[in-house]
């Protein structure tokens, strides 16, 4: 997957790169919002930056319960286990080129 990503993201032609998780689903304004994010970002940078979601809602499908996500807010979660809930996960990462 590592090499199918990267070579990708080599041919892309556009400045900035989405990558989407397959099995979830995003608002319609989900890539305008993160672009919008990351322009803000960039405005005064010369360099390449990237932007992720802070907190999300999850839905489970077998019980059809729904909940929010805060890895920065969440009490259960040790606080050395924070920063890899926010950036270890692929599923949502938009960055420039």
């Amino acid at each position: 997957l590592g090499f199918k990503r990267n070579l990708c993201c080599h041919l892309a032609h556009g400045p900035i790169i989405a990558h989407f998780d397959d099995d979830d689903l995003y608002a319609s304004c989900y890539l305008e919002h993160m672009c919008h994010a990351l322009q803000r970002g960039t405005a005064s940078l010369d360099r390449p930056l990237a932007c992720t979601l802070a907190e999300w809602h999850m839905m489970d499908v077998k019980d059809q319960s729904f909940g929010f996500f805060s890895p920065n807010r969440e009490p259960l979660l040790e606080h050395d286990q924070r920063e890899s809930f926010q950036y270890g996960y692929g599923f949502s990462f938009v960055y420039t080129k």
